[in-house]
């Protein structure tokens, strides 16, 4: 993070916009080089950031605090529309195709700092400083379920999810699943499953829908379908399944909680608000709209506690 810098942006969101300009500024000194031609994407992104725009335009504008605005809640228009920079940034030049994995590669890779956030406050307020690099929200669930220290509290290691998942991405670039399910390489199907468990510790279901969704596509892309690796698998996971189901509740409620969208987990959780939230519509005529200002903030409660019913 730019600490610096109103807002403290991401680094990536500086580092593409820099990046950009110097592609934009090189394609007018230099008017051979090119930008990816891919006109389904780039077309989409384009349309996709001007209804961004227009949405923005139509709600009363992106209202950021830090220009001395008494709105807030636009930070997500800048994400989005720094993703759609960060794009074109990258597509402006060519990579080699020798080296495409190994760039992927890096990318996926990229993701393992979100766990320095969660180390940082694992470590102690020593190491607090950190959080003028790296942001500090990653660990905010963390920190607040700690310091409620419920036995029923659900810990998210939101920054392990996020690395795990590009850890897992990284693994299946370099090695494909064949490479991966094969007896050669048993330390990193090892790795691979410790990764995936891992991530559950983030205790987020979508965390566990992308990893299936990702390793089922990639299981049939590569051909895997047609070959004896199919039924093999099919019946070590329900044996696994079999296995495991029946101490699933013993797990940490984190990792309990992904698996709860299964038909098998049994009791569902929700949210059990301390103040005056219900789950649903809102009585409050302010939380209806789109942003919030510093005084909607503070005039809500802030104390969540998760049951179990």
């Amino acid at each position: 993070m730019l600490f610096f810098l109103p807002g403290r942006p991401y680094l990536w969101m500086f580092v593409a916009v820099i990046s950009l300009t110097i592609s934009i500024l090189r394609k007018v000194v230099q008017p051979k080089s090119q930008f990816l031609h891919a006109p389904a994407v780039n077309h989409s992104l384009l349309f996709f950031g001007a209804v961004v725009l227009v949405t923005a335009l139509i709600t009363g504008g992106i209202r950021l605090a830090l220009f001395g605005g008494s709105q807030m809640g636009g930070k997500k228009y800048i994400y989005i529309l720094a993703a759609i920079v960060a794009y074109f940034a990258l597509s402006s030049q060519k990579i080699p195709t020798g080296r495409a994995a190994f760039y992927a590669i890096l990318f996926f890779l990229s993701s393992l700092t979100a766990v320095i956030s969660n180390l940082a406050y694992m470590a102690g307020p020593g190491f607090y400083f950190l959080y003028l690099l790296f942001p500090s929200e990653i660990a905010l669930d963390q920190a607040m379920a700690m310091e409620r220290s419920s036995n029923h509290e659900m810990v998210r290691i939101n920054g392990l999810a996020i690395g795990c998942l590009g850890g897992v991405s990284a693994l299946l670039v370099n090695d494909g699943i064949q490479k991966l399910f094969s007896w050669r390489h048993l330390g990193k199907f090892t790795l691979l499953i410790g990764m995936i468990m891992a991530s559950l510790m983030g205790g987020f279901r979508s965390t566990l829908i992308i990893l299936c969704l990702t390793l089922v596509i990639l299981f049939f892309l590569e051909g895997l379908h047609r070959t004896t690796l199919f039924p093999k698998l099919i019946l070590a996971m329900g044996l696994l399944g079999i296995l495991t189901v029946p101490f699933v509740r013993q797990l940490p409620f984190s990792m309990f909680f992904p698996s709860m969208s299964i038909p098998w987990s049994g009791k569902t959780p929700r949210v059990q608000p301390t103040g005056g939230w219900r789950c649903g519509k809102s009585s409050d005529p302010k939380l209806k709209n789109i942003s919030f200002s510093e005084k909607d903030i503070s005039s809500t409660p802030k104390t969540f506690t998760w049951q179990t019913f």
